[in-house]
């Protein structure tokens, strides 16, 4: 028995990680609560101020703000603006993070790491940017507070001197879905966990998904490299992986994608088209057997330094009425 597996990935174009690297010298990264005094209440106005435009779909505000060497980025940035929209409506712009980026030691525009760390050092903060320029850069998360949703805003920011208006400028932005079904990401992952730990495997699965879904999205947009996908068969069933692993880009028209966390469907993915031979060890259980099997895949997307990984559970079910139907056909003739 034959069949073809597909693996969707979605993703966002702004990330955080969280990570325990060495230190950089050529960049460095100050945390909201070692900002001075200045810099705190100048990346607090700036990051509300843009945050609240995003709320009010200010699109004359935002493109008035944005940092020039981005002016072409713009078409990108309001399309992003006007996805946000139901993520943030009926929410209230509220700061979360400030962290204040100093890269005017590069010589030259290069990919750059950031290491964040807290006061006692038990947590560290990595924010990567590709092809940076030398410069002063910002990063203020905030979300949209009260948002049925739970939008969550990622806003970057660069200074910029070499105008007469000097000050922070918009460079870049994210917003995704915080909330589903009144609920966040951890609070997903902890309750995945608390299922898996009283035997209810395919209860915490989909709380997993659900999980994955709010921490973890992959944009079709995105490159994605390294693709190595395992899939294992549960209670006797045996999967071998026939063909390469290669990735598509993938359109669904129509909202004929799957369904995402916002109740719309997937418009764009990664499809991993993979040849699989099912071998079930009891294929003449006339009363249908579920096979299990899991699905685990690594692979690379150009903001991480580290692979991710994706695991999805699935099943499939064998059963053989027809075949016993003319069996005793054959019997009583």
């Amino acid at each position: 028995m034959a069949g073809e597996m597909r693996l969707r990935l979605k993703s966002w174009a702004f990330a955080v990680l969280l990570a325990l690297p060495p230190a950089s010298y050529a960049a460095s990264c100050t945390t909201q609560a070692e900002l001075p005094v200045t810099d705190r209440s100048a990346l607090t106005a700036a990051g509300g101020r843009l945050a609240e435009a995003v709320l009010q779909q200010d699109y004359t505000g935002l493109q008035s703000a944005l940092l020039p060497e981005e002016a072409q980025e713009w078409g990108g940035i309001r399309e992003a603006v006007e996805q946000a929209a139901p993520l943030v409506k009926g929410g209230q712009a509220q700061l979360q993070n400030l962290y204040l980026l100093d890269a005017t030691m590069l010589t030259s525009p290069q990919d750059t790491q950031f290491f964040c760390s807290n006061a006692t050092g038990s947590l560290t903060v990595t924010i990567t940017m590709r092809t940076l320029p030398p410069g002063r850069y910002a990063v203020v998360l905030a979300d949209a507070a009260g948002a049925p949703l739970g939008g969550q805003m990622g806003l970057i920011l660069a200074w910029d001197a070499a105008n007469s208006s000097a000050g922070w400028k918009l460079a870049g932005l994210s917003v995704r879905q915080g909330i589903f079904d009144g609920h966040d990401g951890v609070w997903y992952w902890s309750h995945a966990r608390d299922l898996a730990k009283s035997d209810q495997p395919w209860s915490a699965w989909f709380s997993y998904e659900v999980a994955r879904l709010l921490l973890l999205p992959v944009d079709a947009a995105q490159k994605v490299d390294h693709l190595q996908v395992k899939v294992v068969g549960d209670n006797g069933l045996t999967v071998n992986t026939d063909g390469g692993q290669e990735l598509e880009a993938h359109d669904y028209v129509n909202d004929s994608g799957p369904l995402i966390t916002d109740g719309q469907h997937l418009t764009a993915g990664w499809v991993a088209r993979i040849p699989v031979t099912l071998d079930p060890a009891k294929p003449w259980d006339i009363g249908g057997n579920r096979y299990p099997l899991t699905v685990t895949a690594t692979y690379n997307v150009p903001q991480d330094e580290h692979a991710r990984t994706f695991n999805a559970r699935g099943a499939v079910e064998a059963q053989v009425p027809n075949a016993m139907t003319h069996f005793g056909s054959i019997i009583c003739s």
